[in-house]
């Protein structure tokens, strides 16, 4: 449901000016994860049990149904018998580990489901600390020797989750996620800020997902504030937002009623390539029109793109030895499934 990559390109690196580590969500696929997305009630993130000066850790709460999807595992099951918590978190180990003393960053990335994802495991890798390395600043006088004899001068040093005291500084983590629901409450957005997560929300104004949960219950209602923060479905967004609308575009026909085409991906990838401003919302399109009826039919007529046109090559089926059409064989490792066990 998820994937690390990390930046090997001279060129592109040079071009941010450091090395970004990627994660990506993928969006509410099975059963259990549309089961679980209904869990809109809030309980402790329990990520980290300590608290921080002027902030309990207690009173941040995320969304039960959204915890249960990243720390959930099953020792029965062929595929998921390590959460999703458990296999990111040493990765963007590794991967700090493995490019120590280089500029680093963390981006995170998801839709729908995978937006709440993106910015529970940003939560997470920073209130954990593993995104803090720390820097050694000795005397000049301070050096020591490589294998071959030679002075190093090991001043600002860096070390991934390392030793030292004199100083830290940490990896900056950045969030953009589209079509992503509320994740947790006030507080869970106040400690978010004061980590120093970035959040970026891509939204169609007609996509209905990001308005939930917390429909009633959410940051824009101040009247009572200290008595409906006390309430178990009290939400808050995340970061700054970047509205899009379906509307806007003049290659899409819509309903209120398609809720899907609203939410569809590809729309708003559509969406966003063509924005430039508040005041010129789309001017333009350069990215292929007909990867929005991938999934859709939300391209006029005229444009003579069939609907729902993306399929698997041969549906999965592959020719063995014999030349009989079969399901490929999966290796035989432990890579969680995008199926649950039911």
């Amino acid at each position: 449901m998820g994937f690390v990559a990390v930046s090997k390109s001279a060129s592109e690196i040079q071009r941010l000016g450091r090395r970004d580590i990627v994660v990506a969500w993928r969006g509410t696929l099975t059963i259990p994860e549309w089961i679980s997305n209904l869990e809109d009630w809030l309980c402790p993130s329990s990520f980290c049990p300590r608290s921080q000066a002027g902030q309990a850790i207690g009173d941040v709460k995320v969304e039960r149904g959204f915890r249960s999807i990243y720390t959930s595992k099953k020792e029965s099951s062929r595929y998921n018998r390590e959460s999703a918590q458990e296999q990111l978190l040493p990765e963007i180990r590794r991967l700090l580990k493995k490019y120590q003393g280089q500029e680093l960053s963390i981006t995170i990335t998801g839709h729908s489901l995978g937006g709440a994802l993106a910015l529970l495991s940003a939560y997470d890798i920073a209130e954990s600390e593993i995104n803090k390395r720390i820097i050694i600043s000795l005397q000049p006088s301070q050096q020591r020797c490589d294998s071959t004899n030679r002075s190093i001068d090991t001043s600002l040093m860096r070390y991934p989750n390392g030793f030292g005291t004199d100083a830290s500084e940490s990896v900056p983590i950045t969030v953009f996620t589209f079509a992503g629901p509320r994740v947790g409450n006030d507080a869970f957005r106040d400690r978010c800020e004061k980590l120093g997560i970035k959040t970026l929300r891509v939204v169609n104004e007609k996509d209905v997902v990001p308005k939930v949960p917390g429909v009633v219950l959410n940051e824009h209602m101040h009247v009572l504030r200290s008595w409906i923060d006390k309430l178990p479905w009290t939400y808050s967004h995340v970061g700054l937002e970047l509205a899009l609308s379906t509307q806007d575009s003049s290659c899409l026909q819509w309903s209120f009623l398609d809720v899907a085409g609203h939410h569809n991906l590809e729309a708003y990838l559509h969406l966003l390539d063509a924005y430039r401003s508040t005041q010129e919302r789309f001017s333009g399109n350069h990215r292929d029109l007909a990867l929005v009826n991938k999934f859709s039919e939300l391209l006029k007529p005229k444009y003579c793109i069939p609907p729902y046109w993306w399929q698997e090559q041969n549906k999965g089926l592959q020719k063995n030895a014999q030349g009989r059409w079969v399901q490929r064989e999966r290796e035989k490792e432990h890579i969680p499934s995008e199926y649950s066990d039911l």
